[in-house]
């Protein structure tokens, strides 16, 4: 699953960006959820990546690995520039801030979760939709923190994240 929702919980491999958020809403057709357009993202990413698997992409079309290549760098790329949440990027506008999570939170989505990050888990976002990491990065650095893996947490009602 490239991304998920469960609950009012939106999961994300890296960051939530805006053309990953681009996408997701393009693909809710009339009436839809947001859970049936990231299905739809997540069938198609899997499609072709088995078609890759099979026969080294021989039977996608051209739109169709174009498509996947978009897909593939937009949700799993873990490069600083493609990582930057909709909500601290300096490239969009505030208005266009509101706008993206007036829509994540008219779709049902109350906190999104996010690992690949070298952030120290404080919540991102805003009081109404917290963004939070759930990665430390663990064994990049001589950070104490990182010196033993950490394999799960929790988060407290206030938006903070303990680890265990």
């Amino acid at each position: 699953q490239l991304i998920q929702v469960y609950d009012d919980t939106l999961y994300v491999h890296t960051n939530i960006t805006k053309d990953m958020l681009d996408i997701i809403f393009k693909n809710m057709g009339d009436g839809e959820t947001i859970t049936a357009s990231i299905n739809k993202i997540n069938m198609f990413y899997q499609t072709c990546l088995g078609a890759y698997i099979d026969d080294g992409g021989q039977s996608l079309t051209t739109d169709q690995v174009t498509s996947f290549n978009t897909i593939r760098d937009i949700f799993i790329s873990t490069s600083k520039q493609s990582r930057v949440n909709f909500s601290e990027d300096a490239t969009i506008s505030d208005i266009k801030k509101d706008e993206l999570e007036a829509k994540l939170k008219s779709a049902g989505v109350n906190l999104v979760v996010h690992g690949h990050t070298d952030e120290d888990g404080t919540p991102k976002g805003s009081a109404g939709l917290p963004i939070i990491s759930i990665d430390r990065s663990a064994y990049k650095s001589d950070n104490p923190k990182n010196s033993s893996p950490t394999a799960a947490g929790a988060v407290s009602k206030n938006g903070k994240f303990s680890y265990f």
